[in-house]
């Protein structure tokens, strides 16, 4: 479906770039304030189960690679 190009003059070019930029830092401030920011521990676990995902993907395709140019050599060369 084709977006006449006059409705997307509203979304883009009657916009202004940055009104305000205090404005923007107060309300940036204001947003940050109410993330919830993890614990070290659960920091800690996270960037362990991640390297650990990591590790076990690359012995899996390391063993797959292997396991193909093994089979390439004896059929193929």
């Amino acid at each position: 479906m084709l977006i006449p190009y006059e409705s997307l003059y509203g979304l883009f070019l009657k916009q202004e770039i940055m009104p305000n930029p205090i404005e923007f830092l107060k309300e940036a401030k204001t947003e940050l304030l109410k993330v919830v920011w993890p614990t070290k521990e659960r920091m800690i676990r996270d960037t362990v189960i991640v390297l650990g995902i990591s590790f076990s993907t690359a012995i899996f395709l390391g063993l797959l690679d292997f396991a193909f140019e093994t089979l390439a050599k004896k059929f193929l060369f």
